[in-house]
């Protein structure tokens, strides 16, 4: 509710998008394939600057093991997690 200027009450409504990302979706094109785990392994490999959603395992550092777990995630050996 919102009150203008000449004492007029009118009702404002807002709406707003929220995106969500995958762990492991690198580029945020809502699927988790090659060009991903590419992008996790040159992070893993110091070639990149870490970017969010890197971490797969979640244990503070991106290494073969994140690559790993991105490639089992585009095979569709395990599930896909919502980045926080």
């Amino acid at each position: 509710l919102v009150k203008d200027n000449a004492g007029n009450f009118s009702l404002v409504r807002e709406s707003f998008v929220y995106q969500t990302q995958f762990i492991g979706d690198m580029n945020k094109d809502d699927i988790i394939d090659i060009s991903d785990e590419i992008l996790v392994l040159r992070i893993a490999l110091g070639l990149y600057q870490n970017k969010t959603c890197s971490d797969i395992n979640n244990d503070g550092i991106v290494d073969i093991s994140d690559v790993i777990l991105t490639l089992r995630m585009a095979l569709g050996l395990d599930s896909l997690k919502q980045c926080i």
